[in-house]
C-alpha cells in the first residue's frame, strides 16, 4: 500500500470519531460482520488484515500491525479471528492509549471486495496504540469505502 500524509481539513467528519468505529458501523448495520482477510504471526510482529463488512457490502478495509512480547496481549490478539479488534483489546483497557490521527490518501492492492463494490474512498487514517504497563504498540491503518461514511453520517445525525 502506497500513502501520503494529508490534513485533516479535506477528510470527511465521519472519519475523525474517536471511539470504536466497529460499535458504530454495527449500531447502523443490519448484518454487520468481520471477514479477516489475512493473518501473519511471527513473532514479535503480527499482522491482522480484516474487512468490516455490512452483510457481503464492504465497510472498511483495516490493517493492524502488533509489536509485542507481552503473552497475554499476543494471545488476545491472535485468538481475535473474526472478532472486533478494538472491543476485545483497544478499548477494553484503560491502560491503552491512542495517538491522535494521521489522515492519509492512499492505494490499495486490489481486493476482491472493491471490484464488486465499486469505488473504494481513497482516504484512510493511522493511529497508533500503546499500552502503559508493558511494551506493546499497534499501528492500525483504516480505509473507508464510501457506504461506511454514509453510514457513520447517517448514526451521527441520528444523535444529534
Amino acid at each position: 500500500m502506497n500513502f501520503r500524509v494529508i490534513d485533516s481539513t479535506v477528510v470527511p467528519q465521519a472519519m475523525k470519531g474517536l471511539g470504536s468505529l466497529t460499535q458504530v458501523l454495527r449500531s447502523a448495520s443490519e448484518d454487520f460482520q468481520i471477514q479477516p482477510l489475512r493473518v501473519v504471526s511471527q513473532s514479535p510482529i503480527y499482522t491482522r488484515e480484516v474487512i468490516l463488512c455490512d452483510g457481503a457490502l464492504p465497510l472498511v478495509w483495516a490493517k493492524s500491525t502488533l509489536f509485542s512480547k507481552h503473552e497475554k496481549t499476543v494471545a488476545a490478539y491472535c485468538g481475535l479471528e473474526g472478532q472486533s479488534l478494538g472491543e476485545q483489546l483497544l478499548f477494553s483497557y484503560q491502560s491503552v492509549e491512542r495517538s491522535p490521527y494521521q489522515f492519509i490518501e492512499c492505494s490499495l492492492p486490489t481486493i476482491e471486495h472493491s471490484k464488486q463494490c465499486g469505488l473504494i474512498q481513497n482516504q484512510g487514517r493511522i493511529s497508533k496504540f500503546t499500552w502503559q504497563e508493558h511494551d506493546s504498540t499497534l499501528v492500525l491503518v483504516e480505509v473507508f469505502y464510501h457506504l461506511a461514511l454514509k453510514m457513520i453520517n447517517t448514526t451521527q445525525s441520528l444523535e444529534d
